[in-house]
């Protein structure tokens, strides 16, 4: 089975990513580092998939990337990029620190430089390009299909965008407070 693996920070459009390459012999699975003890589980999630080419897209893989190296040998990787400032904002907007923030980004700068290394096996690609269908496939052959991805599915997911905004969400919820409660009242009375 061929493996690939999406290092990046979170917000960074990797759901979307994971959604468009599970197609055809391809299953992206999307942060399967959840929940795992060790690289083990990590590979037996990969092995359930029963497709020749298995990947992961996880913002959690940048602190394993070095064990994800040296575990997987021959694995591609596509280090999906974002701007560093506008994750220091959101994760700020989300509750976290700027410190927190920091610690994040230098460990995804280990993971740039580590992958770096790899050579033609890591193809990095913003974000902000995957709006551009020939990224796409440049990704898409990169974790080893050997034909274009498919044009009709990547229109058809090109304007999905897997977003939560936070706030708008605790704005909405304060908002209807008296709702929700009679919502749910209403079904546990």
């Amino acid at each position: 089975m061929s493996r690939f693996f999406i290092v990046c920070l979170p917000r960074s459009r990797s759901a979307w990513l994971s959604n468009l390459l599970t197609y055809e012999s391809v299953l992206c699975l999307h942060e399967p580092l959840l929940g795992c003890r060790s690289l083990d589980d990590l590979e037996a999630k990969l092995a359930t998939t029963g497709t020749p080419i298995a990947g992961a897209a996880d913002t959690g893989a940048m602190f394993w990337v070095d064990d994800i190296i040296e575990r997987f040998p021959d694995a591609r990787f596509v280090l999906l990029a974002r701007d560093p400032r506008g994750y220091v904002e959101q994760a700020q907007r989300m509750g976290g620190t700027a410190a927190e923030a920091a610690a994040i980004l230098e460990q995804f700068s280990h993971a740039i430089g580590s992958l770096h290394k790899l050579g033609n096996r890591t193809l990095t690609v913003a974000s902000k390009q995957l709006d551009d269908y020939t990224v796409c496939n440049q990704v898409w052959q990169h974790i080893g299909m050997p034909i274009a991805l498919n044009r009709v599915r990547f229109d058809m997911l090109k304007d999905l965008k897997v977003e939560v905004f936070i706030d708008r969400v605790r704005a909405k919820v304060a908002a209807h407070q008296d709702d929700i409660r009679a919502l749910f009242g209403a079904h546990h009375a």
